[in-house]
């Protein structure tokens, strides 16, 4: 198509490309309630910047491991609104705290299902198989609406 030419609703299709990108998100009352919400590591630039992944002892679900962060990409409190790490000033007021942490993943759906399962089997090794067995089934519904 020549930059005069009119875009036709084919060639428009032609050129733009749909990208889906899935994300995993962990929430709770134990991050507020432990005041892990607002550790200081938070805050760090090279972790707002996505230059580094933000991993901390006692952000875990499991005793297999602390999970693994994106926090630019997950969302703080600041306030009454919600931002991005990625826009978090490091030098933000007292009034802050992360809320949604957005587990690191490539993006695809295979991977975030694989964060998923790694998940429930560390749940299932603690002895809480119907909890796991409930996350199961709830994720596998999401799956088949999406």
């Amino acid at each position: 198509m020549a930059p005069d030419e009119p875009a036709t609703r084919d060639a428009v299709a032609v050129r733009l490309a749909l990208v889906a990108e899935y994300a995993l998100y962990v929430w709770g009352n134990y991050l507020r309630e432990a005041e892990l919400d607002r550790l200081p590591e938070w805050l760090e630039p090279a972790v707002l910047a996505g230059e580094r992944v933000f991993v901390h002892p006692h952000v875990a679900m499991s005793d297999d491991g602390p999970l693994r962060v994106d926090a630019s990409r997950s969302l703080f409190v600041v306030g009454d609104e919600f931002v991005s790490g990625r826009n978090l000033s490091p030098a933000v007021t007292d009034d802050w705290r992360v809320s949604y942490l957005r587990l690191v993943t490539d993006g695809s759906a295979d991977d975030a299902e694989r964060v998923i399962e790694e998940l429930l089997d560390e749940i299932e090794e603690q002895g809480a198989s119907s909890t796991a067995t409930m996350i199961r089934n709830a994720t596998r519904c999401q799956s088949v609406r999406s």
